[in-house]
């Protein structure tokens, strides 16, 4: 399990420290800050994935859960551009892309259209297409 955890602990170290820094600077903007968090806590249900899959505890839950942070780092993504954009039209798609964020992890958690389960496949996990 050893080397495999590593990138991710890296990462998320990395991750925490220019959020650490970055937060000190009046010019970052926020939805800076919350892409960063965001990507954090996807490195951190990574290395609960990892640690889960080599004790063989692998919840559906736990995958699911890192599933939404992608998502909702897919969202900050967009909501940092949004703000880096400052194109007016551009601000008036920011909440429908919550809505539609919000819609994707209700149904990422509780149903099987997006995802209908996970299998292992060597030293990871992969998820298993809805219908």
């Amino acid at each position: 399990m050893g080397w495999y955890i590593a990138p991710a602990i890296i990462s998320l170290i990395v991750k925490l420290l220019v959020v650490f820094f970055a937060r000190k600077k009046l010019r970052t903007s926020q939805p800076f800050i919350y892409l960063l968090l965001a990507l954090a806590m996807q490195n951190v249900f990574e290395l609960l994935l990892f640690v889960s899959f080599f004790t063989g505890s692998t919840t559906d839950l736990t995958l699911r859960f890192y599933y939404v942070c992608t998502i909702v780092v897919l969202a900050y993504t967009v909501s940092y551009v949004i703000d880096v954009s400052d194109i007016k039209i551009i601000t008036k798609l920011f909440r429908p892309i919550l809505y539609v964020t919000a819609f994707i992890i209700l149904s990422v958690i509780f149903t099987d259209t997006i995802i209908a389960g996970f299998q292992p496949i060597n030293y990871a996990i992969t998820r298993m297409s809805g219908s």
